[in-house]
């Protein structure tokens, strides 16, 4: 019931925040006899062979992809990496075993799905894209990173790219306070360097979860707080009157959709996960695949067009 649910429900299982979330809801040992309805029963099974193209495979695409093959649409997933899983690829193996991802692209495999890497989509080829399928699903994350808008920052490395690509050990300064910046200095530290986050405001304001923030502290990492970055040099970084020297900058400080605007005007086109909702958790990108789902019940039960949502 678990995999009908939440198709990546050992990858969620392992990195979000289900303390808050699945814990703090459940009800067992409250309403032991409460009987639950099969949620499976819930889902169309009515795609009858319809073409549907998925372009991005990170959690929601992933998703998406599952729960629509379920459904009898056959399904395409389009990835632009040499390999699938999306953002899913950049958590740090101490809180994901990538073997979690591998599994879930086999069993998509093994249900049908047709899954296509090095493949990017052209935004300004949708018209054309869509005569081969019934609909487009974009579900491309957040892969823009905000920037600091401040001097020297040609001397820094944004946190996806920093992420994604494999470097020495280093004395690594990250810039903000997310899940993001946390996983950047986790990194830094099995690189076998040292990290300081540097956040601008107080820690109890840290936007990382408090099990990834304690963590990081075990293995080494440090924080600062109340520290906003005047000025980036080639050896370090100006925080008001103080200086931190450094080998490595990495900002973290956010990231956005680059999805044109006039994608949401497309019939027959869908937006979700963190191109639509904006950086999130995996599970919330999962159950925003969901309503995907339900949009296409609805759609083709009254048989009309399905705007971008």
């Amino acid at each position: 019931m678990a995999h009908v649910c939440n198709p990546l429900s050992i990858i969620t299982g392992s990195i979000c925040p289900h303390y808050k979330i699945c814990r703090k809801a459940c009800v067992l040992g409250r309403e032991r006899s409460r009987q639950f309805e099969p949620i499976a029963d819930n889902f169309i099974s009515n795609g009858r062979g319809r073409k549907v193209l998925i372009i991005g495979s990170g959690p929601a695409g992933l998703a998406s992809a599952w729960q629509l093959k379920n459904c009898g649409f056959a399904v395409t997933v389009a990835e632009r990496e040499p390999e699938f899983g999306g953002a899913l690829r950049l958590i740090s193996d101490t809180r994901l075993n990538k073997t979690h991802i591998d599994n879930v692209i086999k069993e998509l495999k093994d249900v049908g799905v047709t899954l296509k890497s090095n493949t990017s989509i052209d935004f300004n080829n949708i018209e054309k894209i869509k005569k081969d399928f019934d609909c487009i699903i974009f579900a491309t994350g957040t892969w823009n990173s905000r920037r600091l808008d401040i001097e020297g920052e040609e001397f820094t490395v944004n946190a996806l790219d920093y992420l994604k690509i494999s470097g020495d050990a280093k004395k690594t300064v990250v810039i903000g306070g997310g899940n993001v910046a946390v996983d950047c200095a986790v990194e830094a530290i099995r690189r076998g360097g040292s990290a300081t986050i540097c956040y601008r405001k107080t820690e109890q304001y840290l936007k990382a979860e408090p099990f990834e923030i304690e963590h990081a502290k075990k293995i080494g990492v440090q924080f600062e707080f109340e520290m906003v970055p005047q000025k980036i040099v080639c050896d370090g970084v100006q925080f008001g009157r103080k200086f931190m020297p450094c080998e490595q900058v990495v900002v973290a400080v956010g990231q956005f959709s680059d999805l044109p605007k006039d994608i949401k005007k497309c019939i027959n086109v869908l937006v979700v996960g963190d191109a639509v909702i904006g950086a999130s958790s995996v599970v919330q990108a999962v159950l925003n695949a969901k309503e995907c789902v339900r949009v296409f019940q609805e759609s083709h039960a009254n048989s009309s067009n399905l705007h971008a949502r």
